[in-house]
């Protein structure tokens, strides 16, 4: 078609309708070589305007090449021609009106591919009541170089960053394969850093119990593009990892920053000073319950002096020594073993030397399990208290007899522990069950009430039974 500068009669863009007179206007505004313009007056048709400049910039004449969609199309660059076939296609339905913007490649007349940036308006045209399209091709090589080289300096001091930085640096896609390592992450993983892009990071832990969970993690950053820290242990060395998004213009996480950094030597440091600061406490509490052992044996010292001068008051006195020695039992076992470890068979055992057993009746221990069950430390002093109790009452109450005897005995059944006193012959006095017959039972009863745990007597046989049970968390297997 003829140029819109040249007749009047032969041009589209002042016989076109709606809006010609602004094309028109722009062309004549915009008619330096350095941009190229088209018109479309109908999208619906085919039917364009090139000016003199485009055809310039491409090197053909009007006669060489037809102003079409086609033709753009056929010297398009084989990677862009699909993206640009799409666009066309889309202008059709632009009816509304609109605009986009661009970036391709199209080969001159001499072969030469150059990158084009084309800005399209598309406007409405009521008469019509279709839209026209006009767009604006400027040459962009030189912004195109100017942004590789850019790019380019960003790529080579971030290389120098990442070499620089001294611990290992891995990029990543979402799917966790590598795009760049540096070489502290390629000792790391037995690789030279240069063959290490394109192959999945999992895949080359020398250890791939990792593995799975930190694929996982990889996936939750680059859904969530939140960052996350988290270790993994590799060839006997603990690596903290920090995974950190990377997104694009679009707010996409399209890469993930993995950074690594042993912290085997800090860890053993701290591991080291949280077992100074145990065996320092572990000390002190010894120390403590120590001397609290010590007072409570003057305490009892103190007790058997008054019996010998006071004999009337000599059972009440005897009582409280028993309770005395149970809570310096509890204390003794702590001083020996730390705050934490209170067996049941060493504090039965202790209760079973310090009670008074003036008929000789013989008393065992009777575990039910080879397991080491132990007691919280809360709740081992009134244990102890009510055990003590319960033992002087089963001797008190036992019926003289050759084949009498006592046991303690002990069994873990799922999240239940019972401990038990059964001596025999013995017969359960029909109010005992509310501690009214013995009163050793009332007292430890009101022990046991602020415990996880409950008392119950029962009449088995020729035996009585008085059964301690604990619930969770007053007792562990160790």
């Amino acid at each position: 078609m003829a140029d819109p500068q040249g007749d009047a009669t032969a041009d589209p863009v002042r016989t076109a309708p709606f809006p010609a007179a602004w094309v028109g206007e722009l062309v004549r505004s915009l008619g330096s070589a350095s941009i190229g313009i088209w018109y479309l007056p109908d999208v619906s048709t085919d039917e364009m305007w090139w000016s003199q400049s485009l055809y310039d910039m491409t090197g053909y004449t009007p006669d060489e090449l037809p102003a079409r969609p086609q033709s753009c199309l056929s010297l398009a660059a084989a990677e862009d021609r699909e993206g640009m076939t799409a666009r066309l296609a889309n202008l059709k339905s632009m009816q509304e009106g609109g605009s986009y913007d661009s970036e391709f490649r199209m080969r001159s007349k001499d072969g030469t591919l150059h990158w084009y940036r084309c800005l399209v308006s598309i406007v409405p045209t009521p008469l019509t009541r279709s839209a026209a399209a006009v767009g604006m091709m400027r040459r962009i090589d030189g912004d195109r170089l100017n942004t590789r080289s850019e790019l380019n300096l960003i790529q080579r001091a971030l290389d120098v960053v990442l070499e620089s930085i001294g611990f290992p640096v891995v990029l990543v896609t979402a799917a966790g394969r590598i795009l760049q390592a540096n070489a502290a992450a390629g000792l790391v993983l037995g690789r030279p850093s240069s063959l290490l892009p394109g192959r999945p990071l999992c895949e080359l832990f020398p250890e791939r119990a990792d593995a799975p969970e930190f694929e996982r993690n990889i996936r939750e950053v680059a859904t969530s593009g939140r960052t996350k820290r988290t270790r993994i242990h590799q060839s006997g060395r603990c690596w903290q990892i920090d995974l950190a998004p990377l997104h694009d213009d679009r707010t996409d996480v399209t890469r993930v920053a993995v950074l690594a950094q042993d912290i085997t030597s800090l860890q053993s440091e701290h591991e080291q000073l949280l077992e100074r600061e145990r065996e320092l406490a572990a000390t002190l509490v010894r120390e403590v319950n120590h001397r609290i052992k010590n007072h409570l044996q003057a305490v009892v010292g103190l007790l058997r002096r008054a019996v010998a001068r006071r004999a009337p008051v000599g059972e009440t006195i005897d009582l409280a020594v028993t309770q005395v020695l149970a809570i310096a039992t509890v204390h003794d076992l702590l001083s020996q073993h730390g705050p934490s470890r209170v067996t049941i068979r060493e504090l039965a055992d202790g209760i079973l030397t310090l009670t008074r057993n003036s008929a000789a009746i013989p008393i065992r221990l009777e575990p039910g399990t080879d397991e080491e069950i132990c007691l919280s430390p809360v709740v081992s002093v009134p244990v102890a208290l009510a055990l003590a109790e319960l033992l002087t009452n089963a001797i008190k109450h036992t019926t003289p007899d050759p084949d009498a005897r006592i046991a303690i005995r002990w069994t873990a059944l799922d999240s239940k522990l019972a401990v038990e006193i059964v001596n025999q012959p013995a017969t359960l006095a029909p109010d005992a069950e509310r501690g009214r017959a013995y009163g050793g039972i009332a007292l430890a009863r009101g022990l046991l009430a602020r415990l996880p745990a409950t008392l119950t007597l029962t009449q088995v046989g020729p035996a009585v039974a008085a059964r301690i049970t604990f619930g969770a968390g007053a007792w562990t297997i160790r």
